[in-house]
């Protein structure tokens, strides 16, 4: 699916187990292959950004500043990019 949908960024985990759910009674299983398999996805995941990102190498666009930056001198920005 990640092939053909091609997203920009996504967020991917592990599931664990939290406190007070029913989760922390199930057995712990797959620990070696869940964590090779979110590997596998997200360095598939890291080519696909890096595509679409070299596609807008020396493009220049809006940015609506939203406030400054948790980093410091930085600032944080949106902007909407469509490709063609």
């Amino acid at each position: 699916m990640l092939e053909e949908v091609r997203y920009d960024n996504m967020f991917s985990f592990k599931y664990s187990a939290r406190p007070n759910t029913p989760s922390l009674a199930m057995p712990t299983r797959f620990g070696r292959k869940k964590s090779q398999r979110l590997r596998i996805l997200q360095e598939k995941q890291r080519e696909i950004q890096s595509e679409h990102n070299a596609k807008l190498v020396n493009t220049t666009f809006d940015v609506l500043v939203s406030g400054k930056s948790r980093r410091e001198n930085h600032w944080s920005g949106h902007t909407f990019v469509t490709e063609s």
